[in-house]
């Protein structure tokens, strides 16, 4: 992947940044008439906004932007609640606003940014290392046309986060200590543009994920759909703590507004101690 085409990738972003930062300011501009706890329809806009901002910041590397994403995403825990104070909210949200000017400027003029592919190898090792894990990661396919990267990057991140082992499991199971994860995308017969993101970690820990949906209110303990159908219902993770790539249940939830906007499909394939394959079926064109 060559300068030109990372270069792409950030004008793009930089474009979608103010239509992230309109949903953001809906739920600013709500509070401030009101005086009362954001809706659930605003919190998950936003958290929606500021989870894509940070993920794809990272990618692209434009920290300056990553960094008041993820304190924004800190500071709206709890904007449902009464006595929610939106002071470090919106603080961290014009600091975002105030970088944005600054790297587009940048992005105009620069001319030696790593390849896309060792970016997306870089964001998983990242998450992956806040578990102390270790991951090889290999792409086949355009996975940099329009509107895949960041699907692509969603997915890498929760396969880095929820399904790589850390060495010693690994080797205990008769795993190599580093995991792997691929991406691929190649469009079918049928014209369907299709993007896989596949693991060799533990697989998706379907009784974690059923008490996580429950205990957000989400679902019955008895809920007939799979667990990786849940999984991607907003709110729900398995993590106890956030962390730059786990713990607030947004991920999967944006990968899955994404596709269902498209009009396209989820197919996940998971083992327990295998790993997890998840193919997202999109309708070219």
């Amino acid at each position: 992947m060559n300068s030109t085409e990372v270069d792409h990738e950030r004008t793009q972003f930089l474009r979608e940044l103010d239509e992230h930062l309109a949903r953001i300011d809906a739920l600013l501009a709500d509070h401030r008439e009101h005086g009362r706890p954001a809706t659930r329809c605003l919190v998950v806009d936003a958290a929606r906004a500021l989870h894509s901002i940070r993920g794809i910041a990272a990618l692209v590397g434009l920290p300056e932007l990553a960094a008041p994403a993820h304190a924004a995403e800190d500071a709206l825990v709890g904007a449902e609640m009464p006595g929610w104070s939106a002071g470090a909210f919106e603080a961290s949200v014009t600091a975002l606003r105030l970088a944005a000017p600054a790297v587009e400027a940048r992005t105009k003029c620069h001319d030696s940014d790593p390849a896309l592919a060792i970016a997306l190898a870089r964001l998983a090792n990242e998450v992956a290392a806040e578990r102390g894990a270790l991951v090889a990661l290999t792409v086949e396919g355009d996975v940099w046309a329009t509107g895949l990267v960041a699907l692509a990057a969603q997915l890498v991140t929760n396969a880095a986060a929820h399904g790589i082992e850390p060495p010693a499991t690994r080797l205990a199971a008769g795993k190599p200590a580093r995991g792997h994860i691929s991406v691929r995308t190649w469009t079918a017969a049928g014209a369907e543009t299709i993007i896989e993101v596949a693991d060799d970690g533990a697989g998706f820990d379907e009784p974690a994920i059923r008490d996580a949906a429950a205990a957000r209110g989400l679902t019955a303990r008895d809920d007939a759909r799979s667990a990786a159908e849940l999984a991607f219902l907003h709110g729900v993770t398995t993590r106890s703590a956030v962390t730059f790539g786990a713990g607030r249940g947004v991920g999967l939830d944006i990968v899955r507004t994404i596709v269902d906007a498209a009009d396209g499909r989820v197919d996940v394939t998971t083992t327990s101690g295998v790993g997890s394959t998840v193919r997202l079926l999109l309708p070219s064109g």
